[in-house]
């Protein structure tokens, strides 16, 4: 058992977690946790970086624009620039607006918030689930945007609602579920 947990503990690394009020964090903020823990332990990198959710951030800079598009565009800059910076990617998660729910597949359009957000990301993956859906246990992933790839394909995942655990499905490209204007990409 010790020569396992020894394995597990250098092959996967530490989950580290810091939790913050809404809009009392910044990226730069997040640079400087980034930085201290680099200080305190040597040769520290993280993998990634997950924020819980962009939307309640707020910019390095006060004196942002008051719309909401203006603010959630600056700090998903400015969280891009940290991951291109430290080369590490970053993830978040975004709403889905009104017209979103219970599709089955969701474009950019279905963005809630700020435009802004699509507009700075280099991946969108969009993630829906309808009745139909639920009762199969399953999620539809659809790449909205990606910088290094075609836009548009999806895949069905497995969902253990019970764990809130994500498997691969048996049926991992679905091309059939794709419309004829996707398939010609």
């Amino acid at each position: 058992i010790s020569s396992f947990l020894s394995w597990i503990s250098s092959s996967f690394g530490r989950l580290i977690i810091k939790e913050y009020p809404p809009a009392s964090i910044s990226s730069q903020n997040i640079l400087s946790i980034i930085r201290e823990l680099e200080m305190k332990r040597a040769g520290f990198k993280p993998d990634f970086i997950c924020v819980d959710y962009v939307g309640l951030m707020i910019p390095n800079n006060k004196s942002f624009s008051d719309n909401t598009y203006g603010k959630l565009k600056t700090v998903s800059e400015e969280l891009r620039a940290i991951g291109s910076k430290l080369n590490v990617p970053i993830f978040s998660a975004v709403q889905v607006n009104r017209a979103g729910y219970n599709e089955e597949k969701l474009g950019l359009n279905n963005t809630s918030d700020s435009m802004g957000i699509p507009m700075s990301a280099d991946l969108m993956i969009m993630v829906s689930r309808n009745e139909e859906l639920d009762k199969q246990n399953k999620m539809w992933w659809e790449i909205a945007k990606s910088r290094w790839s075609k836009n548009g394909g999806g895949l069905r995942v497995h969902v253990d609602f019970d764990h809130m655990r994500i498997s691969d499905g048996d049926d991992l490209l679905i091309n059939e579920e794709l419309t004829d204007e996707q398939k010609e990409l």
